[in-house]
């Protein structure tokens, strides 16, 4: 019988799938846990990595040794590889990620699902012919991700101080809407510990390791057995786009946000002063490209001070992200805001009525019956 609550876990096979990095408490760049040096210090700021319990009076009269010396943060990390190796065998998944090909397809000029999208049907794999295209290799099995960042706070009391924690996990796409967003079908990769959150910088710490698993997935594959192919079957998997709120998915993909006075927008290029004019609220803001959002990436990435690194950010609305290494992403392009920021929690409703309509970009009719701007898009609505 255990008696303690770990081995319990164990036992019943209750444990979780999770890498436990060491992380620094500073600058947060993470460690692989086999580190034997307790002494050693982050090779970035150089702030001591362990924490070293004092020998108390009682241990030393009892000639013992101290306490094994404890990472002063650490960060799990569970690579999308070892999910999508689990996921593939359990029962009726692998139908469920191909169920997409037998799906309606709607008329042109509407969309239905992610499948409808342009992203979807161009992609391209690491072969250079179209990810999803109906000449693939049908013995492969290839999925899309989406990728999700985001932070909560839990609140305790109005006094107490805030902390908040992260997660980055990915949801698949391929599933049906009805399964895609189960607890048992989201694979939860990386969790950031508080108090604050990582800033830009420090998120890329995460990010890389996750691309460097992604990449593997999209060269090479991961070969695996399947309940359809008991032999193994090589699944590969793309990054279909980023999911986030706009804080998480300007850190995310190496955007400035919408205080930025040159670059606000990480769709369009203009500047902060324009982003209500009549001309941006018309269509008129020119899009913005990825190829020389990427091309300013590379240059900030390869200025060598933090004072430099700044004032090309603040100038050009620009940092390096991770993805960018995944050769067929495009942060512009494929970095999206999530629903339930857009619609649930009020990002539509902001700038309809906080914008344009107490702007006064959209007006009511006047009192004489002159019909307005509102009037025109209830009729279209």
């Amino acid at each position: 019988m255990p008696t303690m609550l770990k081995t319990t876990l164990r036992r019943l096979d209750l444990t979780d799938k999770f890498h436990i990095l060491i992380e620094c408490p500073q600058c947060r760049r993470l460690y692989k846990p086999m580190i034997r040096n307790h002494s050693v210090q982050c090779i970035s700021c150089g702030v001591p990595l362990f924490s070293h319990p004092s020998r108390t009076i009682f241990l030393r009269l009892l000639g013992k040794t101290p306490p094994t010396p404890i990472p002063k943060s650490v960060s799990p990390l569970r690579l999308i590889s070892a999910a999508i190796m689990y996921l593939v065998r359990q029962p009726g998944m692998e139908a469920e990620l191909e169920a997409w090909e037998e799906r309606q397809i709607p008329p042109p000029g509407e969309y239905h699902s992610i499948q409808d999208g342009q992203v979807w049907k161009t992609i391209k794999g690491s072969d250079g012919e179209l990810f999803f295209g109906p000449d693939r290799d049908r013995d492969e099995l290839h999925i899309a991700v989406t990728f999700h960042v985001d932070w909560f706070t839990a609140a305790s009391s109005a006094f107490s101080a805030s902390y908040s924690t992260g997660a980055l996990s990915f949801s698949i796409p391929n599933l049906p809407p009805a399964l895609r967003y189960r607890v048992h079908n989201l694979i939860l990769s990386a969790m950031t510990a508080g108090p604050k959150e990582p800033d830009a910088e420090e998120l890329q710490h995460w990010i890389e390791l996750l691309v460097d698993d992604l990449l593997l997935l999209y060269h090479l594959g991961i070969f695996t057995p399947t309940p359809s192919r008991k032999q193994g079957r090589r699944c590969r998997v793309v990054v279909i786009c980023t999911c986030a709120d706009h804080p998480a998915m300007c850190k995310a993909s190496g955007f400035a946000d919408k205080s930025h006075h040159q670059a606000p927008c990480t769709a369009g290029r203009t500047k902060v002063d324009d982003l209500y004019s009549d001309t941006c609220l018309a269509g008129g803001c020119p899009a913005r490209d990825y190829q020389r959002h990427r091309e300013l990436a590379v240059e900030w990435k390869a200025l060598e001070s933090q004072k430099e690194r700044d004032e090309h950010f603040k100038q050009h609305g620009a940092r390096w992200s991770e993805l960018m290494r995944l050769p067929y992403y495009d942060c512009v392009r494929m970095t999206v805001i999530d629903p339930m920021h857009n619609l649930l929690l009020g990002v539509v409703k902001t700038q309809w009525y906080s914008r344009w309509i107490k702007g006064g970009a959209l007006r009511a009719d006047t009192k004489a019956g002159t019909k307005r701007e509102l009037s025109v898009l209830h009729r279209f609505l």
